[in-house]
């Protein structure tokens, strides 16, 4: 009797075992689900440099531009399967490092850098052509407020604008001689600018002519970025955030938990924002900014730049080839 109860506890025991693992073989797991707690991944970008910017053109077309240590042939890397891999994109016309990338579409393009650096390519990054433009500075950011006007912001106070896609590019004078380091869009005809010392600078008419706007910082702002013609961010030293929320009229320093360098800052809805930086720092706000929260990150190599290219899926890169990926928006 005692070893028909055991063979019954056995048999018991092994059918509650399998049923695990039946109900385990059920599950699905993503390669990138996030692990530590954190919601974003490394993906490997096979390359040493340091990468300066990203750009994807969609889900799954991506470019990466960065310095041009150790060799030339690893400044600019390419994906078509969303990072999963990528590929070096050799350049044999320039020895510039790159600071910044734009992509119309999978084949037209720009890499912007050093002395004043402006390569255009037409084939998704096989060949590029040297632009001539007026000025030898260090070239920062890049942007397009529609298909034919473009702006690329520098060191110095320069300011490049081109009305014909960016065939010929012309130096604008701006009410500031600190170096820029980020320039983007809020219409098609407005952008800002900002820079060195707190600099905000601020253009209504396409990039011509600009406006000194009032800064409540003197601490660098490395990015910014403008969710809506409105509402715009800003982020930069000891993990300044600014906020406007009236085109720049006035603007609002945000309460941030660290005090880290921050170089890049998002937004995926009106709500929803990132902003990465210094020792792999990543800040998320889910209230537009009211709050913001340090999130678990999966490098300590400092973050420059940050790209969504719809409220899910975003990149962000820096030092040492470090490229991490969100597929739920950092959430």
């Amino acid at each position: 009797m005692a070893n028909l109860n055991s063979m019954k506890r056995l048999f018991y025991l092994a059918a509650a075992i399998s049923v695990i693992f039946i109900s385990c073989d059920d599950v699905t797991f993503s390669p990138n689900d996030p692990q530590n707690s954190s919601n974003w991944s490394l993906q490997s970008s096979g390359i040493a440099n340091n990468l300066k910017g990203v750009f994807f053109v969609d889900s799954f077309t991506g470019y990466a531009v960065g310095n041009s240590f150790p060799n030339d042939s690893a400044k600019i890397i390419k994906t078509v399967d969303g990072g999963y891999s990528w590929f070096k994109k050799p350049v044999t016309n320039s020895n510039a490092s790159f600071n910044a990338v734009f992509f119309f579409n999978s084949m037209q393009g720009f890499v912007i850098g050093t002395s004043g650096t402006i390569l255009r390519t037409f084939d998704g990054g096989n060949s590029w052509e040297n632009l001539l433009n007026p000025s030898n500075t260090m070239l920062t950011s890049i942007t397009f407020l529609n298909t034919a006007t473009g702006l690329i912001s520098g060191y110095n106070g320069t300011m490049l604008r081109t009305t014909n896609s960016g065939t010929s590019w012309q130096t604008v004078t701006v009410p500031a001689s600190q170096d820029l380091f980020s320039v983007d869009r809020s219409s098609i005809n407005e952008a800002f600018a900002c820079g060195e010392g707190g600099t905000i600078l601020y253009s209504n008419d396409g990039g011509s002519f600009w406006f000194l706007q009032t800064s409540p910082t003197q601490y660098n702002l490395n990015s910014i970025y403008f969710f809506d013609q409105l509402t715009g961010y800003a982020c930069g030293q000891n993990s300044t955030i600014l906020k406007t929320t009236n085109k720049g009229t006035s603007w609002i320093i945000q309460s941030t938990p660290s005090t880290f360098w921050l170089s890049s800052v998002k937004f995926t809805s009106y709500s929803s924002g990132v902003a990465v930086g210094e020792g792999g720092t990543i800040l998320k706000t889910t209230d537009a900014g009211s709050n913001w929260i340090a999130e678990f990150s999966v490098t300590s190599n400092y973050l420059r730049h940050l790209f969504f290219i719809n409220s899910s899926n975003g990149w962000a890169v820096g030092e040492n080839g470090t490229i991490i990926y969100t597929y739920n928006g950092g959430d």
